[in-house]
């Protein structure tokens, strides 16, 4: 609808539908934060009655709540971006931030700090946070619209 409307020369129009995709996935990923803060812990006993499994999945499950809400706002934000045509752009930062900064981040929280899982989910909410912050300034602030 954004990459149409700015196609049509409408960027008034692009402006509000960026404006009502922020308003959906904020709400959206705040459910899903929220969900899975309080009912994460309950998903595993579908597919799982293994104690050390259950065990392990409960220690990272407010990790993930806050990785899920990070994942959520850059995936539509991902969106807008393809719509305005500048994934060029954005696919530099998200290389630095998966292979750049999770990724030895992962290694570093799992083999030196001995945190495993955990550590694991740390490294990636820290890129996905990375990523959805700096989606925002370019979505929001960076991308010259009339363009």
């Amino acid at each position: 609808m954004i990459g149409r409307s700015i196609g049509e020369g409408d960027i008034d129009k692009a402006k509000q539908y960026r404006k009502h995709f922020t308003i959906i996935g904020m709400t959206l990923a705040s459910i899903q934060l929220l969900t899975m803060s309080f009912a994460g812990s309950y998903y595993i006993y579908a597919f799982t009655r293994v104690p050390e499994i259950i065990e392990i999945v409960n220690s990272v499950t407010n990790i993930v709540a806050f990785t899920l809400f990070f994942d959520c706002l850059q995936g539509w934000l991902q969106g807008i971006i393809r719509g305005l045509g500048v994934q060029r752009r954005a696919i530099k930062y998200q290389l630095f931030a998966f292979y750049v900064v999770c990724l030895p981040l992962q290694g570093f929280f799992m083999f030196h700090m001995k945190i495993g899982m955990y550590g694991i989910q740390i490294g990636v909410l820290i890129a996905l946070s990375i990523l959805s912050i700096y989606y925002m300034y370019m979505v929001f602030c960076e991308i010259d619209w009339s363009r």
